[in-house]
């Protein structure tokens, strides 16, 4: 696969965190309904903790993606931090 397909389909999935705090206010309301108050703000923050493990994740990928197309469109490769751990310019991405 392409570094530059990579970035772009990473950036797309990048873009669907924005929705996280609608998506966890709406969970909250419709269930919160029946729930004590205890345990929605127990929801609450099981539902941004797993938010922050998964932004955390998709950024990684992103910025890995990013670093990855940056060293694979230098002039001079030998010198980018993945050619200066032997990686050869011709291995695909996996």
């Amino acid at each position: 696969m392409n570094a530059l397909t990579y970035y772009l389909f990473k950036i797309l999935r990048f873009n669907r965190l924005m929705e996280f705090d609608q998506v966890i206010e709406d969970n909250l309301d419709y269930y919160g309904k029946t729930k004590t108050v205890q345990e929605v703000k127990n929801d609450q923050f099981r539902l941004n903790f797993w938010k922050f493990i998964i932004q955390t994740f998709i950024s990684i990928h992103l910025f890995s993606a990013i670093q990855i197309m940056l060293c694979r469109h230098v002039d001079d490769y030998s010198n980018s931090w993945m050619g200066g751990r032997g990686v050869k310019e011709s291995d695909k991405m996996s």
